[in-house]
């Protein structure tokens, strides 16, 4: 009958679709060692639990700050386990352009129950503090 159809899912060239997800991060970053470097001295304090660190990551659309600080935050993560509870949230701020969109989904990645609407930005920002040392994280 359709003969053309039976070379459908007969070779598969992709033996894993997972590094073509939106998603996905790799497990490490070739080429990005300076930067990571860079990113390990601001935050060389981080294991204190008095110490909160920020760094700003610039660049072109496509250059790979997203994956850079993805990477970044899973080494830091994994580096500092028993030591320091480290939470990871990733928001796109395309997607979420004002402050209080990213306090909002910051207050959702860490606490699903967290009510979409109804709180003002200096509410948000309390809550998610509160989350956090209730929870021992940073």
């Amino acid at each position: 009958m359709a003969d053309y159809l039976d070379r459908i899912g007969a070779g598969k060239i992709l033996v894993d679709r997972s590094p073509l997800s939106y998603d996905w991060t790799p497990s490490t970053l070739v080429g990005r060692d300076d930067s990571l470097s860079e990113l390990a001295s601001i935050f060389s304090q981080i294991e204190n639990p008095d110490t909160s660190c920020k760094a700003v990551i610039t660049g072109p659309v496509g250059s790979g700050k997203t994956v850079l600080t993805q990477v970044f935050a899973n080494d830091l993560r994994r580096h500092l386990e028993g030591r320091r509870k480290i939470v990871h949230v990733h928001v796109n701020c395309r997607n979420h352009p004002s402050g209080p969109q990213v306090l909002q989904q910051i207050a959702i990645s860490l606490d699903e129950r967290h009510p979409e609407r109804g709180f003002s930005a200096g509410e948000m920002i309390q809550s998610i503090k509160r989350y956090l040392r209730t929870h021992g994280a940073h």
